[in-house]
């Protein structure tokens, strides 16, 4: 299950995965100010690597539990790897981050996104995420 949220005009899936809210790495960088955000997957995967804990803040999505994210959200046929970050890890991530909208995308996750997974039990999520300016 994903909700779609929109960050000054950037789609952010928020993913139901393991049983714990995820962010799609890459869109989170890509709102963030990161182009398209691989740059930040990078940053994420190589410079600040050590921050993170694997299943606990970030995971490395393969196999049939990626196709079927790739079915829900419509990534491209020829993702191989997905990065995504659960809540610690996307905080983390956008605290180390430098991007424009870093900070602004870190109460947006904490406001709109955490606060509406919070209140609304699985499967109760409403249809319209609306918008936010970053």
């Amino acid at each position: 299950m994903s909700l779609l949220f929109t960050f000054d005009g950037h789609p952010l899936h928020v993913l139901h995965l393991r049983g714990r809210t995820a962010f799609i790495a890459a869109e989170l960088g890509a709102a963030a100010g990161y182009d398209d955000g691989q740059r930040f997957v990078d940053l994420i995967c190589r410079d600040w690597a050590r921050s993170f804990e694997e299943d606990d803040d970030i995971a490395q999505i393969v196999g049939a539990e990626l196709e079927a994210i790739k079915r829900e959200v419509g990534l491209p046929a020829t993702t191989k790897l997905l990065l995504v970050l659960f809540p610690t890890g996307a905080e983390r991530a956008l605290l180390l981050s430098r991007a424009r909208f870093s900070r602004s995308l870190i109460g947006f996750v904490h406001a709109a996104v955490l606060a509406r997974m919070i209140t609304f039990p699985q499967g109760e999520h409403p249809e319209d995420t609306g918008d936010s300016e970053g």
